[in-house]
């Protein structure tokens, strides 16, 4: 009988060991710092628009002009890139604390596929990376980990030379030189992130998901501006009542150099940024794109790098101008002013003379404490479809969009 209880309690202590082994196994030790292969599900996310901030699509004034605020179409136009959601190579960032990080380049990461996560279908990429562990998100007062995104920069040697955090920090924008280079090889520059623990804690929402598994939001880098001219003949207001107008060149001005590879670049402070100028001639980092024929009706494309110049003072379209750019003055030496806010120059003549008329595009949601409209917004952000329709009817002297040598009044 002694025996049988002393057989009895022994299996009983194995039994408790190895439940407590099963425990210590699911608690998983510390063991930061050990490389864990992840999948990645990187789920691409659409076009926002622009157009859903404000509840006034049309704003129609006595200047005759008439700008019609649009939504983001469903169906892309032909001059548009087909594959907006196209992801070739791409780099994972791993910021683990303050002072170190870990890059890995994806020279190619396969088709685009459909996920479903929560009930819900998702278009998504799926490639796996090795990782560094980090079980705590918060520890020894740093920030938590994050894990960068950067797709379509086709430059296996982008971060090459970078050994310290404030290195890769200087790596975080790219620098275009042309309208071509904004959408290099056919393929628009993508970012994303995540923050928390490696792998996976044990409260996954998602149940799709596996501990080694990521799912990681991607968000296009670049402004889409889409704009259609009305046909014009002969205006029915204004001080040219009957008069010819002709329009035929159309030209972006003032579109910034700068393309945000960090993640989520959606901030309401000044990008491409005002401390820039300390070491270089600030209009250094915008150009003008080439000038194209204008064509009525037809939706013309482009795609932009974000440029972010803040809320002016307007009240209406016609005061939506260079002269209430907010960075007009702001960025200005003496006696000479520079309105850097990106905007669409319609060129052609009224009665034999010149004449161009300044659209400016603009508004965004990202900073909750302004009162932000298509009217007073000098803001284009990434991953935002700007979508105006334009009829001129009638010119205004009073118009500051507006650049024509009037004749003079006698009175």
């Amino acid at each position: 009988m002694k025996r049988y209880k002393l057989i009895s309690l022994l299996i009983l202590g194995l039994a408790l060991l190895s439940s407590s082994c099963v425990k210590e196994d699911l608690k998983e030790p510390n063991r930061e710092g050990e490389l864990v292969d992840m999948s990645l599900t990187i789920l691409m996310q659409q076009f926002d628009s622009s157009a859903g901030m404000t509840e006034t699509k049309s704003v129609t004034t006595d200047d005759g002009i008439t700008i019609t605020y649009g939504t983001a179409p469903a169906t892309r136009q032909t001059a548009e890139l087909s594959n907006e959601s196209s992801i070739n190579d791409l780099w994972v960032v791993q910021c683990l604390d303050n002072t170190s990080f870990r890059v890995s380049y994806i020279p190619s990461v396969g088709a685009l596929q459909q996920v479903t996560l929560n009930g819900v279908n998702y278009s998504a990429y799926k490639v796996s990376v090795p990782m560094v562990r980090v079980d705590y998100v918060y520890r020894h007062g740093v920030d938590p980990p994050q894990v960068l995104l950067i797709a379509n920069t086709a430059d296996p040697n982008l971060f090459a030379g970078v050994y310290a955090m404030s290195d890769l920090w200087e790596k975080m924008d790219r620098v275009v030189n042309s309208e071509a280079e904004v959408t290099a090889n056919n393929r628009i520059v993508m970012t994303g992130n995540y923050v928390g623990s490696i792998p996976l804690d044990y409260d996954n929402p998602y149940p799709e998901l596996t501990r080694n598994s990521l799912m990681i939001d991607m968000f296009r880098s670049v402004v889409k501006l889409e704009v259609t001219v009305n046909p014009v003949s002969t205006l029915t207001s204004g001080e040219f009542v009957g008069y010819p107008l002709t329009l035929n060149k159309v030209q972006i001005e003032s579109a910034s150099r700068w393309i945000p590879l960090k993640a989520g670049m959606k901030s309401a402070t000044r990008y491409p940024a005002v401390s820039y100028r300390s070491t270089q001639n600030y209009s250094d980092y915008f150009m003008d794109y080439p000038e194209e024929s204008l064509t009525f009706g037809n939706k013309m494309n482009w795609y932009l790098a974000p440029n972010r110049r803040g809320v002016g003072p307007n009240v209406t379209t016609q005061a939506k101008s260079r002269f209430n750019d907010p960075s007009y003055f702001e960025l200005s030496d003496t006696y000479n002013y520079y309105s850097y806010a990106t905007r669409i120059v319609l060129k052609g003549t009224l009665d034999g003379k010149p004449i161009k008329f300044r659209i400016y595009p603009g508004g965004s949601y990202w900073d909750p404490e302004v009162d932000e409209t298509m009217i007073n917004s000098y803001n284009l952000t990434p991953n935002t479809v700007y979508s105006l329709n334009i009829t001129i009817n009638g010119v205004s002297r009073n118009d500051q969009r507006i650049e024509y040598e009037f004749p003079m009044r006698y009175e």
